[in-house]
């Protein structure tokens, strides 16, 4: 039986859990959010759990209560737009904790309705039956995955020395079988990968190969490529591509003919100039969860502390196996060709969170004022900072900050504080409707982006009717199309 109508009307706990650098790469990877206790559902732990297989699973997880107790527990799923409209929303039956939302082939055919910018945002909505929530509760929870890309060229130079192989295992190739081009890692945490060319007969036909080995230092290794052949022009003559999943240390994806050789030989100076084969590929590896913690939650929710595991020491000596050495630890590799280029997501906002002491000394800065050049006056009060940090956080202070003493308008007392709170800490804290509302406001004026979206995605999540003429105001007023459009669909649902 699906949740009733009257569990609708009752305030539910809500649980925004956001996943950044998702992609169709990494649909079929398991997660699980950050735990949480809920005082209003119950004392126990709780987590989320999303699964995508032949359905695309979600699930809310404990291991504190009985049957009994898991019972009286209703649940209901949604995938979110950026605007924070629910694309799909499902309820559970009975006593189950689990929904399947959609199959694979709808989530992949809509990704980019599910997935904007990368980011899927999961909603679970939680109630128990026969007990009145007086407020709703609210948590925030943010998980970002371990993603680089990359794009590289490849010259193979004397192409017509390489010899036919009818070795079907890259390993077995001898040296005049075969190219090798190492995209050596350059940090201690990505997979090392590399590409082994080769020239196989099958049947009349005599085709380009290129096999990728991978060798990981992670739990698993989520793998995507295209290679493509080039001619002398640059323009592509045949292409493939290829997304792949490994838990194994070492892995080889072996590939599908890239290309025949007698269509490269047919047109030699076009397509083999100087006897070299060109080129060109990209790649996108996901190695693992970068980030797993929650941002805010209302006073009847809180985080779960657990001990975590510590991670594997990247510089523990992992003994290759001889057939890999000569594609991993080759360095008679010409240097020009490794002109590889990484773009990847900076782990430094992570650690800093967790470790970093320069953090808290900025926040120490913050709340000591030690050093501090200049002050910020709203009305009779008046708050120390420096000069330097303001400018560095907000541009509109780097155009203004000219005397020691700066009048701020346009904005409470209580708001600035918070202002400066992020601009030192890169936090908010007890963050509640009216002061989100202030805050943003601020955060658009002082060019404060990823603060406005912070607090733009609290005002969305707490739209209610006694509010929405508020935002649909303020998006207005902001020009601010995700608040407007928001504010809209509260309108017409």
């Amino acid at each position: 039986m699906m949740a009733t109508t009257d569990t609708c009307k009752r305030a539910p706990l809500t649980y925004i859990w956001i996943i950044e650098n998702f992609s169709k790469l990494t649909y079929k990877l398991d997660l699980e959010s950050p735990p949480f206790i809920a005082s209003s559902i119950s004392k126990a732990e709780w987590w989320i759990t999303i699964k995508g297989k032949s359905t695309f699973q979600c699930s809310i997880n404990t291991r504190d209560l009985w049957d009994d107790e898991i019972s009286a527990i209703d649940i209901e799923f949604s995938l979110l737009a950026a605007d924070g409209s629910a694309l799909i929303s499902k309820r559970n039956d009975e006593s189950i904790l689990q929904i399947d939302l959609l199959t694979r082939a709808e989530f992949l055919e809509r990704s980019s309705e599910f997935l904007p910018n990368n980011t899927l945002t999961v909603r679970c909505r939680m109630w128990r039956k026969g007990r009145e929530i007086p407020t709703t509760d609210l948590c925030y929870a943010r998980t970002k995955l371990e993603i680089y890309t990359g794009s590289f060229t490849w010259s193979v130079e004397e192409f017509s020395a390489l010899k036919i192989s009818t070795a079907m295992d890259p390993r077995d190739l001898s040296l005049n079988e075969k190219k090798v081009y190492p995209l050596k890692s350059l940090t201690k945490k990505r997979p090392f990968v590399a590409l082994v060319l080769s020239l196989k007969r099958y049947s009349e036909s005599e085709d380009i190969y290129v096999d990728v080995l991978v060798k990981k230092n992670s739990d698993y290794v989520f793998f995507s490529y295209e290679l493509s052949v080039i001619d002398a022009n640059g323009e592509v003559i045949g292409s493939q591509r290829k997304d792949a999943y490994t838990h194994f240390y070492f892995h080889i994806f072996s590939s599908c003919p890239l290309i025949s050789k007698n269509k490269l030989v047919s047109s030699k100076d076009l397509y083999l100039p100087n006897d070299t084969l060109l080129l060109k590929g990209s790649f996108e590896t996901v190695t693992g969860v970068m980030s797993n913690e929650i941002e805010y939650c209302t006073s009847f929710v809180s985080p779960f502390v657990k001990v975590e595991k510590k991670d594997l020491d990247c510089d523990d000596d992992f003994s290759c196996p001889p057939e890999y050495e000569e594609y991993f630890n080759n360095n008679k590799v010409d240097e020009n060709y490794l002109n590889h280029k990484f773009v990847e997501e900076k782990m430094c906002s992570y650690f800093c969170n967790r470790k970093c002491s320069l953090k808290a000394a900025l926040k120490y800065l913050h709340t000591e004022a030690t050093l501090s050049d200049v002050c910020l006056r709203i009305g009779t009060k008046s708050y120390p900072a420096h000069k330097n940090i303001l400018c560095i956080r907000s541009p509109a202070f780097s155009k203004n900050i000219k005397d020691s003493m700066i009048e701020i308008n346009g904005m409470n007392e209580n708001t600035l504080f918070r202002l400066l709170q992020y601009i030192y800490t890169d936090t908010i804290e007890d963050l509640q409707f009216d002061n989100a509302l202030e805050l943003f406001k601020a955060a658009t004026d002082y060019q404060l982006f990823e603060l406005k979206d912070k607090c733009s995605d609290f005002l969305i999540m707490n739209l209610s009717k006694t509010n929405v003429c508020d935002i649909q105001s303020l998006a207005n007023k902001y020009l601010d199309e995700k608040l407007e459009n928001a504010a809209r669909n509260f309108f017409l649902v």
